[in-house]
């Protein structure tokens, strides 16, 4: 039920048996159904959520009202290490209001450890706090990357590239989220789409 959350947390850091019973005392199993929102502007962020099934993304509304989808949140074989959470990292850090929604594109079963939790698990279990510093800093690096890569690539490349890393959120994702995520006209889109078909 948590064994892929523990294996990815044994990348990390080792967590012996007895400090993983500790953790998986605080986890709970969730599922969510497609348009379920998990995350509004202006409320804070209290629960981590690691994806065992499924995909949400996390999206932005400007001032006109247009969504931008920020980042989507998934677990397969391709998916990094931060691609398996779906939070607004800054606001569950801080406890601070989130200026960010998240959502659920598909299905999902997810595992949910709550920011109180976190915060005794930390005294209770050192290298969990080894494994929070850890995805902090990919969290930042991975930012820092995909706003270099989206400014330094065409359109074109940047479809290429998702759809060569990850085909199966091509199919799964809706045309219009995929597209702001991108940084791509939605037209543009459905062009690059149909010239690789």
């Amino acid at each position: 039920m948590f064994e892929t959350y523990r294996n990815l947390i044994s990348t990390f850091t080792t967590i012996s048996d007895k400090e993983w019973s500790k953790i998986e005392s605080r986890l709970k199993l969730v599922s969510y159904k497609k348009g379920d929102v998990l995350l509004q502007a202006g409320d804070v962020c209290k629960t981590l959520r690691f994806i065992n099934k499924g995909i949400a993304r996390l999206f932005f509304i400007n001032e006109e009202g247009k969504e931008f989808t920020c980042f989507i949140a998934h677990n397969d074989k391709n998916s990094r290490a931060t691609d398996k959470f779906i939070l607004d990292f800054e606001s569950f850090s801080k406890q601070a209001p989130s200026h960010s929604f998240a959502d659920v594109v598909e299905d999902c079963e997810m595992v949910e450890l709550s920011h109180n939790d976190l915060q005794t698990l930390c005294l209770e279990v050192k290298n969990i706090q080894v494994f929070m510093d850890e995805m902090a800093t990919l969290v930042f690096t991975s930012i820092r990357d995909d706003m270099v890569y989206r400014s330094t690539t065409t359109a074109k490349q940047r479809y290429e590239d998702f759809s060569h890393e990850n085909p199966l959120l091509l199919k799964k994702v809706p045309q219009h989220q995929l597209a702001t995520f991108l940084g791509i006209a939605p037209q543009s889109l459905s062009r690059l789409k149909n010239e690789s078909n």
